[in-house]
């Protein structure tokens, strides 16, 4: 299978490293484009597993330059995308689609400006997976983008958790209006 290069790594299988496997490849938008359904094969497997998690992308490429002297100038950066909650198996498509754009704009960001480098290859292409427990404080996962769209639910949002006590204490004990 694909996943054999696994790395397993601390707190009880708690967080995984995957590289990804893929040929050397001189454009990025090429690597992200055929590893996409690898990746996303990855991570709805671990979902099955974990339930939740959270995952984000590492692409280290490697970018040279010419100085004015003529000496070459080699840079290989690690480029990340945000860590992103999946919960849903629909959702990874999307949020993958999500982190390869966050991934070309620091690209782009390190292409640009005057700098003068340009991508020679793709070194590595790592994917990070770390558990999710949705059921913990002061944590707000996204709602399921079907449960979104129904318009019908509020997700609290709060920084100590009281509004959260609130809504609890009103189902326990609604507060009566008097006339």
């Amino acid at each position: 299978k694909l996943w054999r290069n696994w790395k397993r790594k601390s707190c009880l299988n708690t967080f995984l490293t995957v590289e990804v496997p893929s040929k050397e490849y001189c454009d990025l938008i090429e690597c992200l484009k055929d590893t996409k359904n690898d990746i996303h094969d990855i991570i709805n497997e671990e979902l099955g597993i974990r339930r939740a998690l959270k995952f984000y992308l590492t692409v280290r490429p490697q970018l040279s330059r010419a100085d004015p002297d003529g000496h070459e100038t080699i840079s290989t950066p690690y480029l990340c995308s945000l860590p992103t909650i999946v919960l849903e198996s629909s959702d990874i498509h999307e949020q993958l689609d999500e982190a390869g754009d966050r991934i070309k704009h620091l690209l782009d960001l390190h292409e640009g400006r005057g700098s003068g480098f340009s991508l020679d290859r793709i070194l590595e292409c790592q994917l990070n997976i770390a558990t999710f427990d949705v059921t913990g404080g002061s944590s707000n996962p996204p709602l399921p983008k079907y449960i979104q769209s129904k318009n019908a639910t509020v997700n609290i949002k709060s920084k100590n958790d009281k509004n959260f006590l609130y809504c609890l204490s009103y189902v326990r004990k609604p507060v009566v209006e008097h006339a």
